[in-house]
């Protein structure tokens, strides 16, 4: 299974006047199983105006999501959401281990420098927070 050629679907909404993009992951239905566990990844910043990051913010956030890219496996798990506005960034990331994943973070930011996220992790959300997602855009 090649989990980059996945469909996302893209969608605007608006979120205390702000425009917020979201890139969601459209039928996941084969991969719940194999990656249980939700780890949210935030990345909050002072905007520019309209929430959205400076160009500066805005190209640290493209190559931290770029350097998770080796993340994507069938052995560590699937990007699921990703959020964009509102004066925050949001990764929704489904893993098969949290532990075995963290590792793969380290490694994959260990020539990186610091940057400002706030990690969540859910044992065992088995895709509710998508399916509220979905169900909220009205997608499912």
């Amino acid at each position: 299974m090649d989990l980059h050629n996945l469909e996302f679907v893209v969608l605007r909404s608006e979120q205390n006047g702000n425009p917020v993009t979201f890139r969601c992951l459209k039928d996941p239905k084969h991969l719940r199983e194999k990656f249980p566990h939700l780890i949210g990844i935030f990345w909050h910043y002072e905007s520019i105006g309209n929430g959205l990051a400076s160009e500066e913010v805005n190209s640290l956030q493209n190559g931290f999501e770029d350097a998770l890219d080796c993340l994507e496996t069938e052995e560590l798990g699937i990007l699921a959401l990703v959020v964009l506005g509102n004066n925050k960034k949001e990764w929704h990331w489904y893993v098969k281990d949290i532990d075995s994943w963290m590792e793969g973070l380290n490694e994959a930011l260990s020539s990186h420098q610091e940057y400002p996220l706030q990690i969540e992790f859910t044992d065992n959300d088995c895709w509710k927070y998508h399916e509220a997602f979905t169900k909220w855009a009205k997608l499912a």
